[in-house]
């Protein structure tokens, strides 16, 4: 569920520039030392990348499983089916389903990801060390 939360909920401009080099953006030219604004969200919703289990979850909702493969069900993961890698078949956990039917055997996965899920800007380093911020916020809080 923060994987879906950081994809549905958090929408971001990253700043970014070339700083010698003039850089090419969908046939515009940037020149060098130039600032450009990428905003996560037209990546977050991309259709060609992200599963929507045939229109049953759109991207404009929450879908606290978009992040998890089970290997029994061919519509679950992240992605859409052309676009996924292969993945190990064992699954990591158990997890329960939102929808009420139960339990799930599911894996949380980012595979196909690359680039189109940005949370915190895209640097892998400050997602994890925003999780442990905001697992240990509230501890410090109370001290």
């Amino acid at each position: 569920m923060y994987a879906e939360t950081l994809r549905f909920g958090v929408q971001i401009h990253i700043p970014r520039c070339s700083p010698h080099q003039p850089l090419s953006v969908a046939g515009v030219t940037i020149p060098p030392d130039k600032m450009i604004f990428i905003n996560t969200s037209l990546a977050h919703t991309d259709e060609s990348v992200w599963n929507t289990r045939n229109g049953e979850h759109p991207l404009d909702t929450f879908w606290a499983q978009r992040f998890l493969i089970d290997p029994k069900d061919e519509g679950s993961g992240p992605t859409r089916k052309e676009c996924s890698q292969p993945l190990e078949s064992t699954p990591r956990g158990e997890y329960k389903r939102m929808d009420g039917q139960g339990s799930s055997s599911g894996q949380f996965t980012l595979e196909g990801l690359d680039g189109s899920w940005i949370p915190y800007g895209g640097k892998a380093d400050s997602r994890f060390i925003k999780l442990s911020t905001e697992n240990t916020g509230p501890a410090i809080d109370r001290m």
